[in-house]
This record gives C-alpha cells, structure tokens and sequence, in this order.
C-alpha cells in the first residue's frame, strides 16, 4: 500500500470522530481502524479510578474486548505497561514472551492473540488510556502502520478530551460513552475480526460498564480497612484462582454471596454462593 494511499485511509478514519456527540464517532472510528491499519482487533480502553485500572470502552470485535478483560482481571499485561509507562509497547508474538515479564497472563489462555500493539493516550505527561491493535498471527507492525497508529491514537487523545482531530470541540453535551456501538450495516469487511474466533470469549457481555466491580473494590475496602487498590488486587487474586469472571466476583460481594478474607489474598477466601442471600443487619427493616 502506498504511503499517499494510506494516509487518505487513516484520515478517512479520523474524520468519523468529527461526530455531533462524544460517543458517537469512535465506535465507527475504531471498527474502520481495524481495517486500515490491517489488523483483527482494535481496542481503546481509558483509565478508570486511582487504581490504575483501564475500561475498554470502544473495540472492533468481541474478542478485543475480551483481552482487555483478560488484562483487567490479570492486573498485568501490554495494554496496562504501556499506560503505566506512558510508552509504546510492541509484542511481536505474545507466545514467546518471557514468563516473568506478565506472568498471570502468559499462565491463562489468551486464545488466538498473538501480535498486540499498544500506543498510550497522552499529551505530555498526562494519561487517559490506551490504544491497542490484535492480531491472530506473530509478526511487526509495519513501518506505516505505526506511524497511522500514532496517528490515531494522538486524534483518539484530542477526542477524548473534547475536542476533535481539527481542534473543534466534539462534545454536544454531558454524557457517558456508548460501550460498543458499531455502525448498522455491521463491521467492513478485511481485518476486522473474521480471524478471531474465541470459543469462551464470544459470550463477552455487550454492555461494558464495571460499576459492580468499582462498587465491590469500595466494599472490600471499607470493611478490610485496606486501600482501593488493594481491594482490587483481591477482587482480582479470587477470579483469577477460581476462573470465574471477575464481574461475577464483584457481583457476588456486593450480594453478600461472596466472603474475602483479611488475612491473605487467597487461602482465606469464603464462597458461599450457595446460601441465600441474607440480610444486611445494617439495612433498616423493610
């Protein structure tokens, strides 16, 4: 592909951002992104709390969504060291990475994820979230498509601030992001996802919104007296060790299902998903 070409590509896609409505252009951007960068999966998760966490918030297909997950759950991985350090972090192929560099995540199965690319979200020292490109197969990003990468992620940072790819602001009004909008007539065709087939990860929730994992993080914290980051890593330690989905966790302790122990991150952990839910004797009676 030319260089004259790709351009008019990536611009083509950066101009869907120039949207009426905060939410309303990247979801279509980041379907289209998939395709000119050439890669099977685009995700574009933003920091969530003082935690460090990173909520995907728009992505091309199911499964990129589902490695977000992943790395949200495993509190480790490229998406979480390129917004830590604020640099960009290539993995040519995820199956020869050293097991000490992630080793919660290299330990699990990351299905048919092999290259991942990340591009932070930033403008000099402040950080919003990441940029990460999937691919099915080992191999480099090519010289053009990082630099329309760049590119991208540079007009994701502006967009996400207000203000569109030109500088205009692109804010109609208040309002949260849509989750996983993608335009009627469903994903371009190419690169897009027709690689990723991901039996366990499909059933990925449509909806993305982690309030139960954000409010059980805030339960666990009230009552082991510890901080929020340290409730989270505790929320985490259970799905991981039991290889249950971490909003099922979350979940489960804001029903009171679930009992974390406050003597170490796993050999005092309670389920009792099987007993009723009982009443809080701090709830007034009805």
């Amino acid at each position: 592909m030319g260089l004259a070409v790709s351009h008019d590509r990536i611009m083509g896609v950066l101009r869907l951002l120039e949207g009426d409505g905060w939410s309303d252009g990247a979801p279509h951007a980041v379907v289209a992104a998939a395709e000119v960068l050439e890669v099977d999966g685009v995700a574009v998760c933003l920091s969530a709390d003082e935690t460090g966490a990173l909520e995907a918030m728009w992505f091309s297909h199911p499964a990129a969504r589902a490695f977000s997950d992943l790395q949200f759950t495993c509190g480790q991985g490229p998406s979480l060291d390129s917004m830590r350090y604020c640099s960009v972090v290539r993995v040519d192929d995820l199956a020869t990475v050293r097991e000490d560099r992630w080793p919660a995540l290299t330990a699990v199965d990351t299905g048919p994820v092999r290259g991942v690319f990340c591009f932070p979200l930033r403008i000099g020292a402040l950080r919003i979230g990441v940029l990460t490109l999937l691919r099915t197969h080992p191999g480099p990003l090519t010289g053009v498509s990082n630099e329309d990468a760049d590119l991208f992620a540079r007009a994701l940072t502006r967009y996400c601030l207000g203000q569109s790819p030109s500088g205009r602001s692109t804010r109609a009004g208040p309002g949260p992001p849509a989750a996983d909008a993608v335009p009627p007539d469903g994903p371009p065709a190419g690169g897009s996802g027709a690689g990723f087939a991901l039996p366990g990860f499909l059933d990925a929730a449509d909806s993305l919104e982690r309030a139960e994992i954000h409010q059980a993080t805030g339960m666990l914290s009230a009552q082991l007296r510890i901080g929020l980051a340290d409730a989270l890593v505790r929320l985490r330690a259970h799905a991981y060790t039991s290889g249950r989905p971490l909003d099922d966790v979350a979940h489960a302790v804001i029903a009171r299902r679930l009992r974390l122990g406050s003597d170490s991150l796993d050999s005092r952990l309670t389920d009792i998903d099987d007993e009723p839910d009982a009443p809080d004797p701090e709830d007034p009676p009805a």
